[in-house]
């Protein structure tokens, strides 16, 4: 994943200050950014100028004007993050709403449900909030200073907000200064309210004070002082599933060929048991991204879904287009007679196996034998800009007999293959080193949602497989593959028994936490002028672009119609064996939470849809899943990790996920 080191100079004009500072949902017809007389903001409590872009973030003010529901924030410089957050029709349902004051705070004036007040509300076309649905309290959100001089107050979401809601926030002048004096109203915010702008300088500023009243109203409903409020405004959060809803509701089979190679898998590794017959094959998906081409060879980096015309993809208008059909690898694998198993009458019940960043399909080998001796096929596909990339592999698309077949990397080359440099150097491109595109958020989001899209076509078409029994599927997803995994989960209705082994939730955390990738991002960043408050700023806009594919905001669906088996690397806290290094455990805690998952240590433990279950590991690595040598202390392996990893997989598969099987309880914490 190189291309996270040569975030180009786009990244410095990222001016996440603009970005952050205000963004909202609703459909005002007034433009709150057009100049109009106001006041100095008071120095002793929140910044409040609407005229110069000083408002809380997520704020429904910055869809004024916009004409297809989608946030119209001003963007003269043409700031990328901007222009991306201008295709959303919303705010992240994750991410933490700010609100900047003029004076440090006091954490202990901050209180939820007091001084804080946060509605879930009802609103009008208009803009105008009509009721209250319920009040969020401590087990949605959390208060907290934030910044070097604690001057920022953050509201952080404790799970993902609701997508497509509005809510209000409400602040009253029971918070506090670190001087220990009670907050004030900003002037302009004052001003607005006033009934008698008509014919003062400051009649420009009635449509707001509308809206204040509005809000200011409804804040009463609820018990509010209204003399005590010192500022009101309302966010909506963006849709999140629609559109990978409606490819699920919509999804057909594709056209798919598999035919057998001749080969059993110790033909292909002489350390492979060779009790799976190996088969390839192509697959035909729907491809809404742009293929790279002489017109547009860069494509790969740039281009991101559409709808019709090249519209944004919104709440209302929630389908893609495809650009072209595309025919991509399929790798499959069926037990021989030498695994001592009878096809069933129905066929083969098959698992889904998807890879994780940088690898290919191919790795699901490392599965095929194990799986075969409990009478399973297992079948994959190449993740979006991924695959073999070596044109002597026997397995290389050129390779193979099948017509149109294409590896999914499209032998793009954007860097340098030594160096991680932006040039190219002659040299196919690694596989998945442009799937992370922080130059192209938008990009990097629909990357995701190809794969969901790719994953949706191949559940589908497994019927069309010869001697494969299509009514029982289960899915084993690995790192980035199960980052892909659960929004796939999350929308597709037919239930499959999952094992996530070693991924995570809310890519901004993985980047930021991961003591593989982070570094490597943060310098980056740095050696941009990206730094401090700026490095974080943008971690968190690009958590608010990457929402809508991010599996925090699907993990909920994706328990509720599946069973989930996950597998985690936490470590002993010894140098020997650390945590795991590449999907950091914040990020799996994360996507643990949010599924509901509850810790397995038992030699058996019921699992049913609802209620998922999580093993954690005291040894291993994010990849002893494929590999037993990796990262094991010197003259060591990790091949009790490895063979367990394995037995819990084939276990939970065998038992149409209802049980994880732990026979080494010595590793598990």
């Amino acid at each position: 994943m190189r291309f996270l080191t040569t975030a180009p100079a786009i990244l410095t004009s990222l001016s996440v200050a603009v970005l952050l500072t205000a963004c909202g949902g609703g459909s005002s017809k007034h433009d709150f950014t057009q100049p109009y007389k106001t006041e100095p903001t008071a120095t002793h409590g929140p910044i409040f100028d609407p005229a110069n872009g000083n408002i809380p973030t997520t704020n429904d003010l910055l869809f004024a004007g916009s004409k297809d529901g989608t946030l119209n924030i001003p963007n003269t410089g043409n700031n990328p993050l901007i222009a991306a957050a201008n295709e959303l029709d919303g705010f992240s349902t994750s991410i933490p709403i700010t609100a900047d004051f003029g004076m440090s705070l006091d954490p202990n004036s901050l209180i939820l449900g007091n001084t804080v007040r946060v509605f879930e509300v009802v609103k009008n076309a208009a803009g105008a909030v009509l009721s209250v649905t319920r009040e969020l309290t401590a087990a949605d959100i959390m208060l907290a200073p934030t910044g070097a001089d604690l001057k920022t107050l953050a509201l952080i979401p404790r799970k993902p907000l609701k997508e497509s809601t509005s809510y209000l926030v409400a602040l009253n002048n029971g918070i506090k200064g670190s001087d220990g004096l009670p907050a004030q109203a900003p002037s302009t915010y004052s001003i607005a309210k006033s009934s008698t702008l008509a014919g003062t300088d400051y009649a420009a500023l009635a449509p707001l004070g509308q809206l204040i009243a509005n809000m200011e109203a409804i804040a009463v409903s609820q018990g509010i002082d209204k003399n005590k409020i010192i500022l009101t405004w309302s966010f909506t959060t963006q849709s999140i599933t629609p559109v990978l809803s409606t490819l699920a509701a919509n999804a057909t089979a594709g056209k798919i060929v598999v035919a057998p190679t001749g080969k059993t898998t110790n033909d292909i590794l002489a350390l492979f048991p060779g009790i799976a017959d190996v088969s390839i094959g192509t697959l035909d998906v729907p491809y809404y991204l742009e293929i790279p081409s002489t017109a547009n060879p860069t494509a790969a980096k740039t281009g991101h879904w559409q709808g019709a015309g090249g519209s944004p993809l919104t709440r209302i208008n929630t389908t893609p287009v495809a650009n072209s059909t595309l025919t991509i690898p399929v790798m499959m694998t069926t037990p021989n007679a030498n695994s001592g198993k009878t096809m069933p009458t129905a066929g083969w019940p098959i698992v889904i196996y998807q890879h994780g960043i940088t690898r290919v399909r191919t790795d699901m080998l490392g599965y095929a034998d194990a799986m075969a001796q409990a009478g399973f096929a297992v079948i994959a596909i190449d993740l979006p800009l991924h695959g073999i990339t070596d044109s002597s592999n026997p397995f290389h698309a050129s390779n193979t007999p099948f017509p149109n077949d294409v590896e999914p990397t499209f032998g793009i080359d954007y860097l340098d293959n030594t160096t991680g440099a932006a040039v190219p150097d002659g040299i196919v491109d690694a596989s998945g080193d442009n799937f992370i595109n922080l130059t192209s958020l938008l990009t990097s989001r629909d990357n995701i949602r190809q794969g969901v899209s790719n994953l949706l076509v191949l559940r589908q078409s497994l019927k069309n497989i010869p001697n494969i029994d299509a009514s029982r599927v289960g899915f084993v997803a690995h790192s980035l593959g199960g980052i892909i995994g659960v929004p796939f989960l999350g929308v597709e209705t037919k239930s499959m028994p999952t094992s996530l082994v070693t991924t995570g939730a809310s890519i901004s955390t993985i980047l930021k936490d991961s003591a593989t990738y982070g570094p490597i991002v943060k310098g980056g960043l740095a050696a941009l002028g990206v730094t401090g408050d700026n490095y974080s700023k943008f971690l968190l806009g690009s958590q608010w672009i990457l929402d809508s594919a991010d599996p925090v905001n699907y993990a909920m669906n994706a328990a509720d119609i599946h069973p989930i088996h996950m597998i985690e690397v936490v470590g002993d806290g010894s140098k020997d064996h650390p945590a795991d290094l590449t999907v950091p455990n914040s990020s799996t805690e994360i996507l643990a939470s949010v599924l509901g998952a509850t810790a397995a240590s038992d030699s058996v433990n019921t699992v049913s849809i609802g209620s998922p279950r999580i093993v954690r590991f005291t040894q291993g690595n994010h990849s002893s899943i494929l590999d037993p040598t990796k990262g094991a202390p010197a003259g060591t392996t990790y091949l009790n990790v490895y063979t367990e990893m394995h037995s819990q997989l084939v276990k939970f598969q065998a038992s149409n996920g209802t049980a994880v099987v732990i026979s080494d309880k010595s590793i598990i914490k």
